[in-house]
């Protein structure tokens, strides 16, 4: 199914070698034992970092379902005998390499959101909350409050390993979810068109569940299989969470919701914030039939964030031009 993983492994063994000579000659040196302690020091730490290097390599390369070489495993077999008492050095992982979270572009301000916002990133914390549902009409600001809870990990210290960002659609398609997801936690575009649907499926599965990861699901319109995608159900053992979107509120029934939570039309008076803020100042003050028109075009919108924002900078570029 994959390549094989070949890695130089003769210098090291040159390692072990001058290693094990050492060992065998210290006898000899008892004359000047001080400072053949310190070269046998040397050597072993030089041993040590050469195996972890190794190690980090091998275990990169079968995430990529490569396998090792017989020779790399024999030498690591034959360092591990030299070294004999486990805890002589500490052997770390490391993250794939690429960012946990992909910031992206988001109004600077979610005006009428903020309380919505605090209600959901409190559940986040909760170990018994594993899937959040947020639902409202189209064009309400739930897009607008995923990608503020999707940037917040940004700034703020928390352990999970990987955020997922999925954009669904009315045309629900498993395998483009799949492949999303797939690519997030770093398998290749090769193995994503090469291995059936239900092989990578088992893969993404074997990966996410020794993650602690949120994956936000934005405009979703009936159930998701996950499970049939190779996603893990959230646990409390991981405490991973799940985070979407809809406009109908059966879904969250469908997705097994732990927390539902509706997203709102603004108020009157969020609106009029919201709609200063896209105009402008100079804008609403240059004339007196620009400031009537304008609450007049608030009240149309009737409290629909995507409406202000559009129409309210339309008018600003006008005013421009």
């Amino acid at each position: 199914m994959g390549g094989v993983c070949s890695i130089t492994v003769f210098s090291c063994d040159a390692f072990l070698s001058r290693f094990l000579d050492c060992t065998v000659r210290k006898a000899k040196y008892l004359s000047e034992l001080e400072d053949n302690l310190v070269a046998l020091q040397i050597e072993l730490q030089k041993l040590i970092e050469t195996r972890n290097d190794m190690m980090r390599r091998v275990l990169i390369a079968e995430q990529q379902l490569m396998k090792r070489m017989d020779q790399v495993q024999g030498w690591l077999s034959r360092v591990a005998a030299t070294l004999k008492v486990e805890g002589d050095f500490n052997e770390v992982s490391e993250r794939l390499p690429e960012d946990p979270v992909d910031e992206r572009p988001i109004e600077q301000a979610i005006v009428g959101l903020e309380s919505t916002f605090d209600k959901v990133w409190r559940c986040l914390g909760e170990e018994r909350v594993g899937i959040i549902g947020l639902y409202g009409m189209g064009g309400v600001g739930k897009t607008t409050l995923l990608t503020q809870i999707n940037n917040k990990f940004l700034n703020t210290k928390n352990d999970f390993h990987v955020a997922i960002w999925v954009v669904e659609s009315k045309d629900l398609r498993i395998e483009r979810i799949q492949e999303k997801i797939g690519k997030r936690i770093g398998l290749s575009e090769d193995y994503l068109r090469s291995e059936s649907f239900e092989e990578k499926a088992s893969k993404i599965f074997k990966i996410m569940s020794k993650k602690k990861f949120v994956l936000l699901l934005d405009d979703i319109w009936e159930r998701v299989d996950l499970n049939k995608v190779g996603v893990p159900n959230p646990n409390p053992k991981m405490a991973s969470k799940i985070v979407f979107t809809t406009r109908i509120f059966d879904v969250c029934g469908f997705m097994d919701a732990h927390r539902n939570f509706k997203v709102t039309c603004l108020t009157y008076e969020d609106s009029w914030k919201l709609f200063q803020s896209k105009v402008g100042k100079e804008t609403l003050d240059s004339h007196p039939d620009i400031l009537e028109l304008a609450k007049t075009v608030v009240n149309e919108c009737a409290g629909l964030p995507l409406a202000l924002i559009t129409i309210g900078q339309a008018m600003a570029n006008q005013e421009n031009t």
